[in-house]
């Protein structure tokens, strides 16, 4: 939250980014451009854009048929989440989804598709991206 809203944070956070999924990734952003909430590049996050949908998470209440929607998305991604981890990325997507839902109408299945085009934890497509035990040390 203390970054200047016009830096960028930038990198994968929990693997090495795999340069096949980044292409996939940024290719299939391309499709939400007419939506500023979606970041083009998972790698290259606005912090403004972040602290915004953070905000949105702690701000945002859905009704009982929104939740079931957000729940849904969630356990649709790859990571069955909406990261592959309780860090920052994970609560600023859980603002992305609130905001989808509320503000565009977007159903459970195109919205883990976003979430899955916008993550950051690097690691190959199709598997979870949560670290190997080997790369926590």
């Amino acid at each position: 939250m203390t970054y200047p809203d016009n830096s960028r944070i930038q990198g994968a956070c929990c693997n090495p980014l795999d340069d096949a999924k980044y292409r996939w990734q940024t290719s299939g952003l391309r499709a939400f451009s007419h939506t500023p909430e979606i970041f083009t590049d998972p790698y290259d996050v606005s912090a403004g854009l972040a602290k915004q949908l953070l905000a949105d998470d702690s701000s945002i209440t859905l009704t009982s048929a929104q939740m079931t929607t957000f729940n849904s998305a969630a356990s649709m991604t790859v990571d069955h989440g909406w990261c592959c981890c309780h860090c920052w990325r994970w609560y600023m997507t859980e603002g992305l989804a609130k905001l989808l839902i509320t503000r565009y109408q977007m159903g459970a299945p195109a919205i883990a598709h976003v979430v899955d085009l916008t993550n950051g934890c690097g690691g190959a497509r199709g598997s979870d991206a949560s670290p190997s035990p080997s790369s926590r040390s």
